[in-house]
């Protein structure tokens, strides 16, 4: 019976020995250490931009993301699958990028409330991110400024009506935001969360929430008094109510960017 030869002698495959195999195969790349500029790999220098028509590519490919995550939300494995490597890899690139040239990333991170990394329960992983916001000075002229609460229902809504707000803020002709102007800004963000709504903000669950917790309190910003009423117009106006609070403390120190 002849024996079988070990792993050390047996002979490659000549798809291996000549590299087609890996003309299968996903691109491979040697590990490097991205904070030491020496292990860096050289810059590969090229003036060529990219034309319009793949900038509508690549952007299709972004607003693409939104079907994934509704896909990948529904139990669909290669939308979870495709929306994990997706995010790992742009943000892997992004952080190579912010550690061999800050200085193309600095318009960006300068106005940014957080920043995209790579997260982990290892020290260094911690402290290389504490190392990267540094580095690209993230915050230092974002323009939400005073004191907030992050964890707040109210105050996400109003950072999202304000995001939408800002996207769209050529479209909707808004004067410049200021501490004179926010009001006329939240009227329109309202507007559009009715719209999105139908008209029926307090029978969104998320919404709802914040109305049943506004109504916890004796007074909200617009003045409400509590009522033992459940009607739907009260926890309507106390959503308001509670959005508008939140969107006041968020440009009451608006810089202008």
């Amino acid at each position: 019976m002849k024996r079988k030869p070990s792993a050390r002698r047996a002979k490659l495959p000549p798809e291996v020995q000549n590299g087609s195999l890996f003309l299968l195969c996903g691109s491979f790349d040697l590990v490097q250490n991205i904070k030491d500029g020496k292990n860096h790999p050289p810059q590969i220098k090229t003036m060529e931009r990219l034309e319009s028509h793949e900038v509508s590519d690549m952007r299709g490919v972004y607003y693409n993301l939104d079907r994934q995550f509704h896909l990948a939300e529904n139990g669909d494995p290669a939308a979870v699958e495709l929306l994990y490597y997706t995010a790992l890899k742009s943000t892997r690139l992004l952080e190579i990028l912010a550690w061999k040239n800050p200085q193309l990333l600095l318009p960006y991170s300068h106005l940014s409330l957080v920043w995209p990394g790579l997260i982990g329960n290892k020290a260094k992983t911690i402290k290389d991110n504490e190392g990267l916001i540094k580095r690209l000075e993230q915050g230092k002229d974002c323009p939400l400024k005073g004191t907030f609460n992050l964890d707040s229902p109210a105050t996400l809504q109003a950072m999202n009506l304000l995001s939408w707000l800002r996207n769209n803020e050529k479209e909707l002709t808004l004067p410049p935001l200021s501490p004179e102007s926010w009001e006329y800004w939240f009227k329109i963000g309202w507007a559009r969360l009715l719209w999105a709504t139908q008209g029926r903000p307090e029978e969104n669950e998320l919404l709802k929430d914040i109305g049943d917790n506004q109504g916890k309190t004796k007074t909200n910003d617009m003045g409400l008094k509590k009522v033992g009423s459940t009607l739907k117009s009260n926890i309507r106006d106390r959503i308001k109510g509670a959005i508008r609070s939140s969107f006041k403390t968020l440009t009451k120190y608006w810089k202008k960017v």
